[in-house]
């Protein structure tokens, strides 16, 4: 390899990030000992490609981040384009600004639309040649029509797929991405974690794996039929009432104005607000704070997931049209720009993060902080209303009930402020509610289970508020978090 490779990714503070998790037992266990250097990785990519010549490094990319995973991604992918000088590199994606454009041009890489695959046309490499294609952050449904497209076994033999098995699943009723990676021959390349806050590594790592292909046949020819995957939008080939994948903010307000629609149906956002007002008991709401949403359009979480945290964003919005409040906060550190940016084009602020141990100030005697914290564990809702011990009237609660708790009397021991604040609080529940939206999917077919469905609870909460001004017992000494 060329030391022009090895700096390149080294002063990009990439390498740092790859096989973060090589220490972790599980991992080695689960995957035996990957490579943990550049070198390394790219001798194992080496010893696939076999002498061949590489033809077409492809970059397929579909995620709506278009900073840290981006350029991540495509500095690997430079380093591998060094090493290997094929004869075409290619950057496919549904958009690319004016000066991405230009350096990729200078860096000798094509950029290009996402072609939508729609036959078996991709000219395949000789015999001598092998492609290379970087996958990791793209759609599934991309992947699987993009091995259809060379679905033959001279296409397959001459395919390196550079991906990660995170998305594996029943895709369609031809799902050759599946067949592709499970009858093939893996190899781990690396590693990565995909999210970290003050150096806290959050989430778990993602594997990157190169897969090929080794037998000299192939089983079917069928275009793919897609019933369960979500796609990216730009490759929707027919308007359907399901939420969407979200990769614009114009697709996130779509998607929150149908939760918000079947929401209103059933009278839940005025429920909410009705207990609200009564708790209230005359206090306006000056401000609104949501604290623990999570990260509601991540890539890498599950559509459940982000569905789930969705609903609580649109309650937030809901609530801000009921009580016209001058503020609304969202704390949540596990943002990630994309949902930062779209949360301050609504009117929402996203402050840096914080232990939640400051004060709520310049608050007027008859005016309150409403705080949302759907799910936030125990130690942090301790912490804020320690924090607020002096100034109670200040603040209202939408919280999970209490019985959720499972060990309620080591809490109780741990968060004084809470426990306390629990004995004497006011309280109203409101109802459960469960819903069901339709995904935004290509090529619907009927299945044995019915249209896909995504669905996920609005759990019983807690409106509460204390009833005097200040919890008297409670130590003036900081909480500490467990």
């Amino acid at each position: 390899m060329t030391s022009q490779s090895l700096v390149a990714l080294e002063t990009s503070g990439v390498l740092s990030e790859l096989n973060a998790p090589e220490k972790n037992a599980e991992g080695r266990r689960r995957f035996g000992v990957t490579p943990i250097t550049l070198p390394e990785v790219l001798e194992t990519l080496s010893n696939l490609v076999a002498g061949r010549s590489v033809r077409l490094l492809k970059f397929l990319w579909t995620l709506e981040d278009r900073s840290l995973y981006r350029n991540r991604g495509l500095e690997i992918v430079t380093i591998i384009k060094y090493h290997f000088s094929p004869r075409r590199t290619v950057f496919e994606d549904c958009a690319f600004s004016r000066e991405e454009e230009e350096c990729l041009r200078r860096m000798g890489i094509v950029t290009s639309d996402i072609p939508q695959y729609q036959d078996l046309s991709e000219e395949c490499p000789a015999e001598n040649e092998v492609d290379i294609v970087y996958g990791v952050h793209c759609s599934v449904a991309v992947l699987n029509d993009f091995l259809w497209s060379r679905w033959t076994p001279r296409g397959l033999k001459g395919t390196i797929l550079i991906t990660t098995t995170d998305c594996l699943c029943q895709l369609s009723e031809v799902d050759h991405f599946s067949d592709f990676v499970e009858n093939g021959t893996r190899t781990d390349l690396l590693s990565y974690r995909i999210h970290k806050i003050d150096n806290r590594y959050i989430t778990n790592s993602k594997w990157i794996s190169a897969f090929s292909w080794k037998q000299d046949t192939v089983e079917c020819w069928k275009r793919p039929r897609y019933y369960w995957c979500p796609v990216p939008t730009h490759l929707h080939r027919e308007e359907t009432p399901g939420l969407k994948m979200m990769s614009t903010f114009e697709h996130i307000s779509e998607n929150i104005a149908k939760i918000e629609e079947e929401l209103e149906k059933r009278d839940y956002v005025d429920e909410i607000a009705t207990k609200v007002q009564k708790v209230l008991g005359g206090r306006r709401v000056e401000r609104i704070t949501l604290v623990g949403v999570c990260s509601f359009a991540m890539h890498y979480h599950s559509e459940c997931r982000n569905f789930h945290d969705l609903q609580q964003l649109m309650l937030t919005l809901a609530l801000r049209k009921k009580f016209n409040p001058t503020t609304v906060r969202c704390h949540e550190p596990v943002l990630t720009p994309f949902e930062k940016s779209f949360l301050n084009s609504i009117g929402i602020e996203t402050p840096p993060a914080s232990d939640m141990s400051t004060p709520e100030e310049g608050l007027a005697e008859d005016e309150v902080t409403l705080f949302y914290m759907p799910g936030c564990v125990y130690e942090l809702e301790n912490m804020v209303i320690w924090a607020n011990r002096k100034n109670m009237r200040n603040v209202v609660f939408i919280t999970y009930p209490l019985d959720r708790c499972e060990n309620l009397e080591k809490v109780d021991k741990t968060c004084r402020a809470r426990a306390e604040y629990r004995e004497k609080a006011e309280t109203i529940r409101t109802s459960q509610q469960s819903l069901g939206f339709r995904l935004h999917i290509v090529m619907t077919r009927e299945h044995p289970d019915g249209f896909p469905w995504l669905k996920a609870a609005l759990p019983v909460s807690e409106i509460s508020s204390f009833p005097e001004n200040a919890l008297e017992t409670v130590s003036d000494e900081k909480p500490r978090r467990s």
